[in-house]
Order: structure tokens, then C-alpha cells, then sequence
């Protein structure tokens, strides 16, 4: 029975471990994905009328601080139309950013504490397994969304937003003339980019270590 229940705990702090990587991972690449938005934007071949190219970036770094840095109050575009909603949805918005930020740090703490512990102990093995399998299962969900990118962008939206706000009247927030289908195409593939190669380093240290170890 002690047994048992050791393999039980094992397995379960594992699970929970490994959750906690997780986590990290996908918080580490929404917030840099987030931070090179810009230079997509800054590249965008989209135009506003009456704003010109740089004046559309500099709004834009506006939005990225306010969704960033919780000690900005308000959110004001000096060139770029801005309605109420529009605002209310970047409000929205930054509060899932900043729980990102918050779900990055505090998992990060415990990430590398538990990767430290592991790769002293010699058990940086025991994420072979699970680092596979996910850098397997992650492309092929993502091609899976990527079939019907725009039903499953309005899911998303429907699910983590509680209003209509993010519906986005481009007579009244030109905005979303920059942040369209196709950007947001473009950063939902830089994610999985990123994520995918977080994985990789975590696939490779664990087998370099066994390697060294065998």
C-alpha cells in the first residue's frame, strides 16, 4: 500500500510539475510574441486614412504600454480614432495580459527552481517523455485551428470576452485596419513557433543529459 501511494504522489507531482513548465512555456511566448507585434505592425503594408505609417506605430507602442504596464491609468491614441468600446475591449485585453505576466512570473520561480533540482539530480530525463509528446500533439491542434482560423478567432473571442466590444466598427476604431485577420494569423504563428522551440530546448537538455549520464 506504501507503495502505492508513493507511485501515486510520484506521478502526481510530475503531473503537476510538468503543468507548472507548461504554463510557463505558453505565458514566455504570448509575452514576447505580444512585444513583437510592434515590428509586424511597423511592416504592415495597411494604411489608415489621414494617419501616416509612423504615427500608426507610435499609437501602437501607446496600446502596448498600456496593456503592459499596470501603472498606466487610461488608454489615449494621439493620431488614431478611438472609441469607448474600442477602449473598454483594450481594457479587457490588458487584463488577460497582465494575468499572463502575473502567471509568468510566479510559474517561472517555480519552473527553474524545479529544472535546477532536476538537472542536479540527474532527472532532467523525466521530461523526455512529455516534451515528445507535446512538441508532437502542438503543431498538429494548431493545424487543426489554423483549418478555420477565423471561426475559431471568433470562438475565442466569444469565450474570454463577456461583451460585444471586440467587434470592432472600422469607421470608428480604424485600428482593426491594422490588427486584422491577417495579423493575427501572423502572431498566432509566431507562437507556435516560440513555443515550439521553449520545447525543443527543454526536449534537448533532457537528452543531453541522459546522454552524459548513459
Amino acid at each position: 500500500m506504501n507503495g502505492i501511494l508513493a507511485n501515486t504522489k510520484y506521478y502526481l507531482l510530475a503531473i503537476l510539475n510538468w503543468s507548472i513548465l507548461m504554463l510557463f512555456l505558453v505565458s514566455v511566448a504570448i509575452f514576447i510574441t505580444l512585444n513583437l507585434t510592434p515590428i509586424m505592425v511597423s511592416v504592415s503594408q495597411q494604411t489608415i486614412i489621414h494617419v501616416t505609417q509612423q504615427q500608426i506605430i507610435a499609437d501602437y507602442w501607446r496600446l502596448m504600454h498600456f496593456l503592459q504596464l499596470p501603472w498606466i491609468d487610461s488608454l489615449h491614441f494621439n493620431f488614431v480614432p478611438l472609441s469607448s468600446t474600442g477602449k473598454q475591449h483594450f481594457n479587457d485585453v490588458r487584463n488577460l495580459i497582465l494575468f499572463n505576466e502575473a502567471v509568468l512570473v510566479v510559474t517561472g520561480v517555480i519552473s527553474l527552481r524545479v529544472l535546477r533540482h532536476k538537472k542536479k539530480k540527474q532527472q532532467l530525463w523525466q521530461l523526455l517523455l512529455p516534451s515528445r509528446t507535446i512538441l508532437t500533439v502542438v503543431p498538429v491542434f494548431c493545424a487543426l485551428l489554423a483549418i478555420n482560423f477565423n471561426s475559431a478567432f471568433i470562438k475565442f473571442h466569444q469565450l474570454m470576452f463577456r461583451n460585444q466590444d471586440w467587434v470592432f466598427n472600422p469607421n470608428t476604431d480604424p485600428i482593426i485596419n491594422i490588427l486584422n485577420e491577417t495579423f493575427f494569423i501572423q502572431s498566432f504563428l509566431l507562437f507556435v513557433i516560440l513555443l515550439e522551440t521553449e520545447l525543443l530546448m527543454i526536449y534537448w537538455l533532457s537528452v543531453h543529459q541522459s546522454t552524459i549520464s548513459e
